[in-house]
């Protein structure tokens, strides 16, 4: 298979990538930064702006599979009218372009995976979460539901769209998980905010497994959740945390602290979302790592 994949260089990209070439696929990588046609591996790069649909063009008529995994981090600073402005084209316009030039093309690829996240649900209280629940109204909100509208424009060229709501990535190497330990490390852990609110978290294998598992499973189209069914509150994410890195985890940052030092991007730790991977779960899809503990307990001991 031909696998043509936006974003391959990032946190998930870069795990997604060497197991897709385990399974014997051809990987080109779309990347903006000028580099190596091809590298040590045998993957090709080809430099893109992430707007330009005629540089698509040729690449796209040769792949079956095409996967967007591109967007500025959500989380990387202030949600300013300029870095609000940034998440949105980095997303938006980027999908928009991909699926244009997907249009373009005969043969087409019989599979397009376009990324997106659990923030799609806004806050959810108590409520529990699956993939028909409404999207809430909140900005993340609202970007993943434009992000996913976008992407899922391929599906009227006859196209499978995989859209799949990734909850908070537990891994070392890159994600959320690094933010939290630097307080720990202080022996200043503890829960962000109320710590009652529903906090959705996936360990990277089962989150990599979990996207190959629907690329393989043609009955699973559009949305599907990747999150644990080992369901926890910020309070026991916190306390697990603590337990797995050997620290004390009795602090509790208040959520008007958060909302000060962080404004409106608090959200992202405030909001409580009791999300189920329905989806996966129905089409037979194991967790690796279920319980929290076991999550941690295997990133912590590389």
């Amino acid at each position: 298979m031909n696998v043509l994949i936006a974003g391959g260089t990032g946190f998930l990209g870069s795990r997604i990538v060497p197991v897709l070439e385990q399974g014997g696929a051809n990987v080109t990588i779309l990347t903006r930064k000028q580099t190596n046609p091809v590298d040590a591996h045998g993957r090709r790069y080809v430099c893109w702006d992430g707007r330009s649909i005629d540089a698509l063009e040729k690449e796209i008529c040769s792949a079956e599979l095409v996967v967007n995994l591109s967007g500025a981090s959500i989380g990387a600073g202030r949600w300013t009218a300029k870095r609000k402005r940034i998440l949105r084209e980095s997303r938006i316009l980027t999908t928009h372009a991909i699926v244009d030039a997907i249009s373009r093309n005969s043969p087409r690829p019989s599979v397009f995976l376009n990324m997106s996240a659990v923030g799609f649900y806004g806050e959810c209280g108590e409520n529990p979460v699956t993939e028909g629940h409404p999207p809430g109204n909140d900005f993340l909100a609202v970007l993943c539901r434009e992000w996913e509208e976008a992407a899922m424009r391929a599906a009227a060229f006859g196209v499978r769209v995989l859209i799949p709501r990734m909850a908070v990535v537990v891994a070392t190497g890159g994600g959320v998980l690094p933010r939290f330990l630097l307080p720990y490390r202080m022996y200043l852990g503890g829960a962000l905010g109320p710590g009652t609110q529903w906090f959705p978290w996936v360990h990277i294998d089962d989150a990599v497994e979990a996207i190959l598992f629907a690329l393989r499973t043609v009955t699973i189209e559009g949305a599907f959740n990747v999150v644990s069914p080992g369901r926890v509150t910020m309070m026991e994410f916190a306390t697990s945390l603590g337990q797995a890195l050997h620290r004390p985890h009795f602090f509790r940052v208040p959520a008007w602290m958060l909302s000060l030092a962080l404004g409106e991007m608090a959200q992202i730790i405030l909001v409580s979302q009791k999300v189920l991977p329905q989806v996966l779960q129905r089409h037979g899809f194991q967790f690796q790592y279920s319980p929290l503990q076991s999550a941690f307990a295997e990133v912590f001991s590389k």
